[in-house]
């Protein structure tokens, strides 16, 4: 896909879809890690959780809603076997290598894998999209940067190797920007 190559409205509603499935899940995740940290490290979690939700919700409002296109909560899935796994991995790290873990190889792939589609918009079309990415870039940016100083003492070493692995095996922590079974969210009949 090139700079200002659009994506059609079931690529659009896929890969939205994605990311919103992944902010969710991730909201999730902080959630259940707060009652396992204590002071900063658990305001931290409770912080980043609000800040997925609220990066879903965003995304959520640029769901194309139309007669015939599937709904929001359709498009809401997982990008495959290997970003499960790695969200697996994830929930099952231990709770300080959890917080080091989501903020360096998470939190950094899905900056660039935002960036990534705020390159490629078109200026016109994509409008929305551009604020809104925009801004979620900034709020991951800040989460993270507030996630960093907590987890400089914590390596995540060969733990964070893998999930880089993972990331690379299924196109990035969202998938690939576009997939060729992004049909299989499929248009529904008209009426």
């Amino acid at each position: 896909m090139k700079p200002g190559e659009q994506l059609s409205l079931l690529e659009h509603a896929d890969l939205l879809g994605r990311y919103r499935y992944l902010e969710l899940r991730l909201f999730e995740l902080c959630g259940k890690r707060c009652v396992e940290l204590e002071g900063s490290a658990r305001r931290w979690a409770s912080g980043a959780a609000r800040a997925h939700a609220w990066r879903a919700r965003c995304l959520e409002e640029l769901a194309p809603i139309s007669v015939g296109l599937p709904d929001v909560s359709s498009t809401t899935a997982p990008a495959g076997p290997a970003q499960q796994t790695a969200l697996e991995r994830l929930e099952a790290a231990e709770p300080a290598v959890f917080l080091s873990a989501l903020v360096n190889p998470w939190y950094l792939a899905m900056e660039r894998a935002y960036r990534e589609r705020l390159a490629r918009c078109h200026r016109a079309a994509d409008a929305p999209l551009r604020r809104v990415l925009q801004r979620v870039l900034a709020d991951l940016g800040a989460v993270r940067d507030e996630g960093l100083e907590l987890a400089r003492s914590v390596e995540v070493g060969t733990f964070g190797h893998d999930l880089e692995s993972l990331f690379a095996e299924s196109g990035g922590p969202f998938g690939p920007l576009t997939r060729s079974d992004a049909s299989r969210v499929g248009a529904q009949p008209l009426p």
